[in-house]
């Protein structure tokens, strides 16, 4: 499995900021303080237990994926800053990677969410994952997850994974929610055994941040 893993892993971190010129992008106006404060939203390494390595890395693209039927209106939002991290934990063949935005205000924040968060948000992200080599299926929806934040949602994705040589399947879930003016996503894979695990997991790191801000989880 863990070969399987490293077929798709490095293309399934950070899908949802695949860049294509056809999508509508957000305005970007960076400063230092926001800057700052995204940084000071990621996880840190002492938030995950023993064996995990990881911290903060360049950011991701913020030009979203284009996908037929699906291309939310972006430019209207302003980010103003941005910051990612990845973790991985070999042993249980884990990887997160986070993507921290801060938006010029909280409503920016609840719009992109009404504008992104749907059904074709989940048919985007197959598309994508169907794409990658050696993915051999991937079916992806909604899943429940306990209220977080202002906002949150989550989606599953089910990968099928081969090189010709060995196959597997993986999952990955997206996890997304926001507070205040940040928004924050988390991108898991997992082998497919570890999926009744992920919501605990994927809840507590949420829990450790919305403290870390003073935002609680309501």
């Amino acid at each position: 499995m863990a070969a399987a893993k490293s077929l798709v892993a490095a293309a399934l971190i950070g899908l949802l900021s695949v860049a294509s010129a056809q999508a509508d992008s957000p305005t970007v106006r960076f400063n230092e303080a926001d800057q700052a404060r995204a940084a000071a939203n990621l996880l840190r390494r002492t938030d995950f237990g023993a064996g995990w390595l990881g911290g903060p890395m360049k950011p991701s693209s913020l030009t979203p994926p284009n996908c037929p039927g699906f291309s939310p209106k972006e430019s209207d939002l302003v980010i103003t800053g941005h910051a990612d991290a990845r973790f991985t934990y070999s042993q249980g063949g884990v990887e997160l990677d986070q993507d921290v935005q801060v938006m010029a205000s909280a409503q920016a924040v609840r719009k992109d969410f009404a504008r992104t968060v749907s059904s074709k948000l989940a048919g985007c992200l197959a598309y994508q994952l169907r794409k990658l080599p050696n993915v051999a299926a991937a079916k992806v929806e909604r899943i429940p997850f306990p209220p977080t934040g202002a906002v949150s949602a989550v989606f599953r994705a089910v990968i099928a994974v081969h090189n010709g040589k060995s196959q597997g399947t993986l999952v990955s879930d997206y996890v997304f929610f926001g507070a205040g003016r940040v928004e924050y996503e988390f991108t898991v894979i997992a082998p497919v055994g570890a999926h009744d695990q992920l919501v605990r997991f994927e809840q507590g790191l949420a829990k450790i941040l919305l403290r870390r801000a003073g935002m609680g989880t309501a």
